[in-house]
């Protein structure tokens, strides 16, 4: 897709991608590093277990097996053409499609378990917390939000359900309407797949 934009916009996006990692590196977010000549900004992190986790920028959404193999993880499960093999035991992420915030996480018994970025780690990158999976830890990141009102959007949303909008969020108590509008610009309504790990869980 990229590849395909003007010479100049390529330019501007890969400046943009290039200030997005460095940004992101000084803000925390360790091992930001670029997989590929640019991109459209495909951002996953990849923790091999054995020392800091890297988020990686492809080129577009990576497969589990492509992420892995770029995050430096031997011996994932996944099998011939950087795709996993429909009976590998140790991937269990099988030939899924990454998109921007996953991560991948190798377990200390050798397996894969998909998730998401912490909050923080999503804020920095510029991408939204998906309010609907966030943990209170990941909601603290958001300006505004201490640890008890965190608590008190997760609990809602335990007892309430899902948010579909930052009107929902008004239910919780602690939120009026300007908060809520306040809050909005850095959450996503959208749903994480239940059989998936939250973010930074």
């Amino acid at each position: 897709m990229l590849r395909e934009l003007p010479s100049p916009v390529r330019a501007q996006v890969f400046c943009t991608l290039i200030v997005l990692a460095g940004v992101a590196a000084s803000a925390g977010v360790s091992g930001v590093r670029s997989a590929g000549g640019g991109g459209n900004g495909v951002a996953v992190q990849v923790d091999p277990g054995d020392g800091p986790g890297r988020v990686i920028l492809f080129d577009g959404p990576p497969d589990a097996c492509a992420a892995l193999a770029t995050g430096g993880v031997r011996d994932s499960g996944c099998t011939g053409g950087g795709r996993s093999g429909a009976g590998s035991a140790r991937l269990q992420t099988g030939n899924m499609v990454l998109e921007t915030g996953a991560a991948l996480f190798v377990m200390p018994d050798g397996g894969v378990r998909r998730g998401w970025m912490g909050g923080a780690d999503l804020l920095a990158l510029g991408i939204r917390i998906p309010v609907n999976a966030a943990s209170a830890e990941d909601l603290e990141a958001i300006d505004g939000i201490g640890p008890s009102l965190a608590l008190a959007i997760v609990a809602d949303r335990v007892r309430s359900g899902s948010f579909r909008s930052s009107a929902d969020l008004d239910r919780v108590k602690g939120i009026g309407p300007k908060k809520a509008a306040a809050i909005d610009r850095y959450v996503s309504y959208s749903p994480w797949p239940a059989r998936e790990a939250p973010p930074s869980q």
